[in-house]
């Protein structure tokens, strides 16, 4: 038949629908390809930054690389060496900015790894700490979009002391070595930024894919390990 073609199971189709069962093709391999590459890198983060809870004498003890992250709600921090707990801290922060990257989910509180110095920031404080300043259409309370159009028309030094200094005032320390008692509430407040994080990650998993996940705990290692076994069986499938 003049303008028509044959499909691999012998149906004969016009040419434009031919066109579109390539492209369909095309993008169930593109789809099997990237899948293949986020499970590859999933489980090189779980090589990389294992999870473990387990339950002993003094009850459930979550860990990251074999350190200990003792953070909960009522925990006395000052009984344990902060030097570990931070660089434990330092760990998840960078798993979940990778994880943030691999599964293409812009958080809302930016993770700043930086190992036993880590810190997170609020960028939507950062906007309405800066000064206003005369601009073309944006204002100092502009959504933050990679800090670019935070600062008005601000130039120069102006530009750059500007954004030091709101992004300084917006970012919390993930550690409290050398702090005092009103940095040791920034802390405090880091800690919760890091776990907004996790449950949006967490949150992106159960929207439109009929995941029901089972919390055995609101630890963040916990919510961690239940997020990349989760998408490993999700990406699996």
């Amino acid at each position: 038949h003049i303008g028509q073609k044959v499909l691999e199971d012998g149906t004969r189709v016009t040419d434009e629908k031919m066109k579109m069962y390539i492209v369909e093709k095309l993008h169930i391999k593109r789809n099997i390809k990237l899948r293949t590459c986020r499970l590859e890198l999933l489980i090189k983060l779980c090589e990389i930054y294992p999870l473990e809870e387990r339950f002993s004498e003094k009850g459930w003890v979550f860990t990251v690389r074999g350190l200990p992250l003792p953070i909960g709600d009522h925990t006395n921090l000052n009984n344990f060496d902060e030097e570990k707990i931070s660089t434990a801290l330092g760990y998840v922060s960078h798993l979940v900015a990778l994880l943030s990257k691999y599964l293409n989910i812009p958080l809302r509180f930016y993770p700043i790894p930086r190992g036993s110095k880590s810190s997170i920031c609020n960028p939507a404080r950062a906007c309405t700490l800066v000064p206003d300043y005369p601009s073309r259409g944006c204002g100092s309370k502009a959504v933050l979009a990679e800090d670019s159009h935070l600062f008005g028309n601000a130039s120069g030094d102006i530009y750059y002391a500007l954004r030091r200094q709101a992004l300084n005032s917006a970012t919390y320390p993930l550690y409290w070595r050398g702090l005092n008692h009103s940095s040791k509430q920034k802390f405090d407040m880091a800690v919760a930024l890091l776990r907004f994080d996790i449950e949006q990650l967490l949150e992106f998993q159960t929207h439109g894919r009929n995941i029901q996940l089972n919390k055995s705990s609101n630890h963040m290692i916990a919510s961690l390990n239940l997020l990349l076994k989760t998408e490993l069986l999700y990406v699996r499938r």
